[in-house]
């Protein structure tokens, strides 16, 4: 007779599901069938016994339907929306069946322990399924924040190569430069253990990493032929300026780290800071690496793309010197394995 309680939850917890309709309905059968049965139990109006028949066979009706619902559902394997409740439910109805079963075969009252104690057990699979549904919100929103992270990034990176392409129109004899310096770094960076937003990370950097060139005169950049002294101090100052650019950007912090010192010697020789070794960031010693790598497999208005066999002689003999070995090492093994010369710029 408590069959109207667990209904009252159960429709709560399958609403705006599968079978609302028709769970309303039962539920509305069975509160009946109790305020039947609790007027005919205290009044005496009619034997309790021949009535029970009656109430008991639409008990019976309900549980089927209910029942049928729930194999259905596991038929259109829609039952892992609520599995807890459904397994909790289905016990509870085992247990008025059983009870059912007692007061036909036994004549006896109603015994009300093991329906209260189904109902526990219902009561609980359903606190269970609060939980692991909290679980699976909680999981969505943190794949659904994720993605959208995702997404950000792209967009940035797509900004970020926009804004490097109009770097690099400022230059006749480097277009598409940052964009190939961007992916031999990101792919230095790959083989040597950075995860994926570490990647993406350094991507960024080397696009932006010749920033500062936009303040560098046009007559400076553009020159044909080889820079005399004076020309060449101008250009050095490329890397100050594109630092100073970057640095303001305060949820990109790194971002101004390849500007500034990816001209920097593995040595102390390099420029704007003469700093040496380890004291050079990561990023910085990588993109480095990749720069150099492009200026060599770079058009020139003095030159074609150096041969292979020559950029790696270079990158040998700038081992310890110019360059981190260990990222110049990762960079020669990325140019033995391009064996149709691909790692260049084309035209």
């Amino acid at each position: 007779m408590m069959m109207p309680f667990a209904l009252l939850i159960y429709i709560n917890e399958i609403q705006n599901r599968r079978y609302n309709a028709l769970h309303t309905t039962l539920f509305c059968i069975a509160l009946i069938n109790f305020i039947v049965w609790t007027i005919i139990h205290f009044t005496g109006i009619k034997s309790f016994q021949l009535s029970a028949i009656y109430i008991d066979a639409v008990l019976a009706v309900i549980i089927l339907c209910v029942t049928s619902t729930l194999l259905l559902d596991v038929h259109k394997k829609h039952i892992k929306d609520y599995m807890y409740t459904a397994t909790g439910f289905l016990i509870f109805m085992l247990m008025c069946i059983v009870e059912i079963i007692t007061i036909v075969f036994t004549q006896k009252d109603f015994n009300l322990v093991s329906m209260i104690s189904g109902l526990i057990s219902f009561l609980v699979m359903v606190v269970i399924q609060q939980i692991f549904d909290w679980a699976e919100s909680k999981t969505d929103l943190e794949q659904a924040v994720y993605n959208k992270t995702i997404e950000n990034e792209q967009m940035l990176i797509h900004i970020v190569q926009t804004l490097a392409e109009t770097i690099d129109a400022k230059d006749t004899y480097t277009k598409g430069h940052s964009g190939r310096v961007a992916a031999y770094s990101k792919e230095i960076a790959r083989r040597y253990g950075y995860n994926e937003s570490d990647q993406n990370d350094i991507y960024m950097i080397g696009l932006l990493h010749d920033i500062g060139k936009i303040g560098i005169p046009d007559a400076v950049i553009n020159k044909p032929g080889k820079l005399n002294d004076a020309e060449y101090e101008i250009i050095k100052n490329h890397p100050v300026i594109g630092s100073n650019i970057l640095k303001n950007i305060k949820e990109k912090e790194s971002l101004y780290v390849g500007a500034r010192w990816h001209h920097e010697r593995y040595d102390g020789n390099g420029y704007p800071d003469g700093i040496k070794g380890e004291n050079i960031p990561e990023q910085a010693r990588i993109i480095a690496v990749a720069d150099a790598y492009d200026a060599m497999t770079s058009y020139r208005s003095y030159r074609e793309p150096l041969p292979q066999e020559q950029v790696i002689a270079e990158l040998e003999n700038g081992l310890g010197s110019q360059f981190d070995p260990c990222f110049a090492s990762i960079m020669i093994q990325i140019i033995l394995e391009d064996k149709e010369y691909d790692l260049r710029e084309k035209r």
